[in-house]
């Protein structure tokens, strides 16, 4: 039978037991006829506990994107471990890519509410490792564990929208789930480096507030969702058999994609470092990369809609390139977070409270575009062209941040990064489904940018001659602590050294951002205003399946 509403679209996203709604639909509860079943929408103070948990958990998730950039300093200089600095974000946001295709499976044909509770408290354990690490090693362990799970906290908050508000109601909903998720990022450095120099990294050290910050905040969820959270049964649920199940995961396709990536990333962080590039281990890894990516693109095609990334997915011309655009703008977004506070602390050498500080004017205006290129959007109807002008600006805004130097005074490192916030913001406004290549993309150029300025790190300080600056003992020291026995004289030579080394590592960020534009150039021109229309949706009977 047919279900008759006036809307603009239907979510690709909404549950299929789930009608459209406008404004004359009826109260609570709402029933798809037919299915049998119906949503409750939660009210009163169900519904304000649900919201709040789910705010608090995103926020945690994109705090923990940010928080870390003001800790890493400290972090080095505790475990002597300059060398692991690009692994503690990478190897977060390798679990979260990866587990995000994964847990859009699981969710699709498991009971959302017990995946995401299980993702959580996972989540929970890994911070509580991180908060507890003795090592480097046993931080990073915690680290992955801790991104892994969070891919399956993020994908959840999102299943669960359309089980927690009516269809009319969703978009003012995802805006304050897109409002969470800014201010996420904008408090991150502050609270990091408040916590670091006023209690311990270990409040904070996970990259969102994951380590002790984030097992009360969790823990209120978890409770909050255990007691208040009741999606109905749904078709995809009925799995005959564990087989069953696991043949709906594409685990292939999962197979092939996680060692493709950590071979990547392991090139990446030993290419020019630990091995020469040219060394067999280092084109093994990349060959490897290679042929394991290749064959989860092959995965992906023959498994059709069983796979991952569905092959309609996979051949839709707006997709490929909205996705090369997200992984630049990402990539060089991911990059420049994680090393302008270091940049502040090591060369300017401020607290990391004030690193924090004199980060906002990047993560605000990032913030700010954010959501005036949203309100932009929805006026003129067309979002090519903030991608377009995204791109032009980021690449602007990277390229001068690259020209910090000890003197850069506040007027330039205030300007240069509220322009390449502005670029960065407006290329918040693509669909979900891009987050796998954004979070891809900061987990290699995080290690690539690691790469660089280790490298640029020894060979500067071994033409400087200085004995306390012994290329051999550099990767075992921390980042704020080297060249603290120097000479006024030596120390000005050495700042010059550092700040070159980290402004090198950003060019890694200007060409992501100039590479974008090839995604916002080729992707689709459509207009995504249009005027109301009527939409038939079909929703089978039980006679009719």
């Amino acid at each position: 039978m047919s279900v008759e509403t006036e809307t603009e679209a239907v979510s690709a996203e909404s549950p299929r037991l789930t009608p459209a709604a406008d404004e004359k639909a009826p109260a609570e509860p709402i029933t798809a006829k037919g299915q049998g079943d119906s949503i409750n929408y939660p009210t009163g103070i169900s519904f304000i506990a649900i919201t709040l948990a789910l705010c608090l958990n995103i926020f945690l998730i994109l705090l923990d994107g940010s928080i870390i950039s003001t800790a890493v300093p400290i972090l080095t200089n505790e475990f002597h471990s300059l060398n692991d600095v690009g692994w503690y974000a990478s190897v977060y946001f390798i679990g979260l890519a990866v587990s995000q295709l994964l847990f859009g499976k699981v969710n699709a044909i498991a009971p959302i509410k017990w995946t995401y509770l299980a993702s959580l408290i996972v989540f929970l354990a890994g911070s509580a490792i991180c908060g507890a690490a003795p090592t480097s090693p046993a931080l990073i362990v915690g680290r992955a564990i801790a991104g892994f799970s969070a891919g399956g906290v993020l994908v959840g908050t999102f299943s669960l929208i359309p089980y927690t508000v009516p269809p009319i109601k969703r978009p003012l909903f995802i805006g304050l789930i897109g409002a969470v998720l800014g201010i996420g990022t904008a408090v991150g450095p502050l609270i990091g480096g408040a916590l670091t120099m006023n209690v311990t990294w270990r409040w904070c050290a996970n990259g969102m507030p994951q380590f002790y910050i984030n097992l009360p905040i969790g823990g209120f969820a978890a409770v909050v969702f255990f007691f208040f959270v009741h999606p109905p049964r749904r078709e995809t649920e009925k799995m005959h058999s564990l087989s069953q199940f696991l043949r709906n995961l594409d685990l292939i396709g999962l197979f092939f994609l996680t060692p493709s990536i950590v071979s990547l990333l392991l090139a990446t962080m030993w290419g020019g470092l630990t091995y020469p590039w040219n060394s067999a281990r280092i084109i093994a890894l990349l060959v490897l990369f290679g042929v394991l990516f290749a064959a989860f693109i092959g995965v992906e095609v023959w498994q059709n809609d069983r796979a991952m990334i569905p092959r309609r997915i996979l051949t839709q011309r707006s997709v490929i390139f909205a996705s090369l655009f997200s992984f630049g703008t990402s990539g060089a977004s991911f990059l420049l977070v994680y090393y302008v506070p270091i940049w502040f602390q090591a060369i300017q050498g401020v607290s990391p409270f004030e690193a924090g500080v004199r980060n906002l004017p990047m993560v605000l205006a990032t913030t700010v575009f954010s959501l005036l290129g949203g309100v932009l959007i929805t006026v003129i109807g067309y979002y090519s062209p903030f991608m377009i002008i995204s791109s032009i600006l980021a690449a602007v805004g990277a390229g001068l941040l690259t020209t910090f130097n000890p003197n850069t005074g506040s007027p330039k490192w205030i300007g240069y990064q509220v322009l390449y916030g502005l670029g960065v913001g407006f290329s918040r406004q693509t669909p979900l489904i891009f987050m796998f290549c954004q979070t891809i993309a900061g987990s290699i150029f995080l290690a690539v940018a690691q790469t660089l300025l280790v490298n640029g790190l020894v060979s500067g300080f071994a033409d400087l001659g200085l004995p306390d600056l012994d290329p051999a003992t550099l990767l075992t020291s921390g980042a704020t602590t080297l060249g603290k026995n120097l000479s006024p004289e030596q120390y000005r030579e050495f700042l010059q050294v550092y700040s070159d080394s980290l402004t090198t590592s950003w060019y890694t960020a200007v060409a992501l951002a100039a590479f974008s534009i090839i995604g916002a150039i080729f992707v689709e021109h459509k207009r995504v205003k249009g005027k109301e229309k009527k939409q038939t949706v079909e929703v089978p009977t039980d006679a009719e399946k």
